[in-house]
């Protein structure tokens, strides 16, 4: 509702600048909305499955919902072709896992000054690596103690992400550069 009225209301500034911010503003209103909905559903016993997709679409659907939530940030991702077409059935919780380590990235790499962050997805034989890069100063120590180097950060986004690498078959561990979450092929097309 504010948006809308600062969209129609706001008179002697740069209307062009102003309505491009204000897009912003609703894009991101309207997707915590379908996040929050989406939690809803998923706590719910009928939340149903998670139709059948490809694993490149799947990570191309979570970065996107990302850049649109931290605009500003150079995403890239890297996507070997012997990972791009593994079939994925995962809940939710994959995706709230890729979004919660990109953010973690990218609060690593903002805090030198930088705004660029990588996620790099390699199939390892019966597993899948997805490694989280940043340009940050590194963890503060390796599992199974993660310690958040965020102000008041309390190291709750590890503990959940290495939760749902455990339920998927895998791990999270600190690598050169940001930390890797390893998933079972297996489990990630049987909707663990």
């Amino acid at each position: 509702v504010l948006v809308s009225d600062l969209r129609d209301g706001v008179a002697g500034v740069d209307r062009a600048a102003l309505q491009d911010d204000l897009a912003l503003m609703a894009a991101q209103v309207d997707a915590c909305r379908t996040a929050v909905g989406q939690l809803v559903s998923d706590a719910r016993a009928d939340a149903g499955s998670v139709p059948r997709s490809r694993l490149d679409a799947r990570l191309a659907d979570s970065l996107a919902r990302w850049q649109l939530l931290r605009p500003g940030f150079d995403a890239r991702l890297d996507l070997a072709d012997e990972a791009a077409a593994l079939p994925v059935t995962a809940d939710r919780s994959f995706d709230y896992l890729v979004l919660n380590l990109l953010d973690n990235a990218a609060d690593a790499s903002r805090s030198v000054g930088s705004d660029r962050v990588a996620l790099r997805v390699r199939r390892r034989g019966e597993v899948v690596a997805l490694a989280f890069l940043d340009e940050g100063p590194g963890l503060a120590e390796a599992p199974p103690g993660f310690r958040s180097g965020k102000p008041g950060g309390l190291g709750l986004g590890f503990a959940l992400a290495m939760r749902v690498c455990e339920r998927h078959g895998g791990a999270l561990a600190p690598v050169a550069g940001g930390v890797e979450a390893t998933l079972s092929v297996a489990r990630l097309g049987q909707g663990a």
